[in-house]
Formats: structure tokens, C-alpha cells, sequence
């Protein structure tokens, strides 16, 4: 389905239906990946379309402490809760604007952000097993060949 029915399509881009597909799928790569015998045990993925909130502005830092936090051992299940924990904050924020909206006429791009930015943080999802870590061991420090400074 489109969580977005009836939006109004940009200069040049096509309208989309209010039915995506008839049918749910995972995409091609994580069935590959998590499908072989010495492949991936878990996929954080994305449901719906994703916007570029996520990955641009302060959303990209909490991609890096995810990313630090899993190669430091932690599990993906564990790693996905500030996922959630950000969607939270940020409809909270986006609930509390609308309730001042609604008083208000005025415009306010902060709100139309806002509004991109949760639905954008609200459709992350582990695809596989959440109790997985990533088989990182601590990197030995390079031997320096000999003759080397």
C-alpha cells in the first residue's frame, strides 16, 4: 500500500498508486544473501520508500554510533532499539507540532521536515535473526616489514 495516497507528484515525477503491488517481497539481495549456506544471518532493512532524512544531516550520525556499536560486538536486535527509540522522539516532536498547528494557520517548514523525517525513521525492520553479532575480531597491529621505518 502507499502510506501516502493522494499526494500531489512533483514537476516531472509520475503519480503512484494507492497500491504499490499486489503482493509482499523482500528485495533480491538480502533473499540472496540470507538465503546461502554461509551467508548473512540478519538484515537491517527498510519498509516502504525511503527518504533521504535518514541518511543526510544528524540522522547520518546515528548510522555511524549503529555501525561502531555493531562492530564493537553488540547484537542487531539491540543496535535496531535507538532505531526505534528515534522514531519515537521524533513523532512525539511531530505530535506535539500538529496539536500547535491546529491553533495556528501559518506555515511551518520545520513541521514538513519533521513530518518526512518520522515516517522516513518509522520503517526499519531486522530481516533474520536479531540476536546475531557480527564476527569481528580485535584487528592485530600490521608487522612492519623489515628495514621499515
Amino acid at each position: 500500500m502507499n502510506d501516502f495516497p493522494g499526494m500531489e507528484p512533483e514537476p516531472g515525477e509520475l503519480a503512484l498508486p494507492d497500491v504499490l503491488t499486489d503482493h509482499s517481497f523482500v528485495a533480491d539481495l538480502p533473499q540472496r544473501l540470507l538465503g546461502r549456506s554461509n551467508g548473512l544471518l540478519a538484515v537491517i532493512s527498510h519498509v516502504e520508500r525511503v527518504w533521504n532524512y535518514t541518511f543526510v544531516g544528524p540522522g547520518i550520525g546515528l548510522f555511524k554510533r549503529q555501525l561502531e556499536t555493531l562492530m564493537k560486538g553488540e547484537r542487531v536486535g539491540a543496535v535496531m532499539l535507538s532505531l526505534n527509540e528515534r522514531y519515537t522522539r521524533l513523532y512525539r516532536e511531530l505530535y506535539e507540532r500538529l496539536q500547535k498547528k491546529h491553533q495556528s494557520r501559518r506555515s511551518d517548514q520545520r513541521l514538513v521536515t519533521l513530518w518526512a523525517t518520522c515516517n522516513d525513521a518509522r520503517n526499519f525492520t531486522i530481516i533474520g535473526d536479531p540476536a546475531v553479532r557480527l564476527p569481528i575480531t580485535a584487528a592485530q597491529p600490521a608487522e612492519r616489514p623489515a628495514g621499515a621505518p
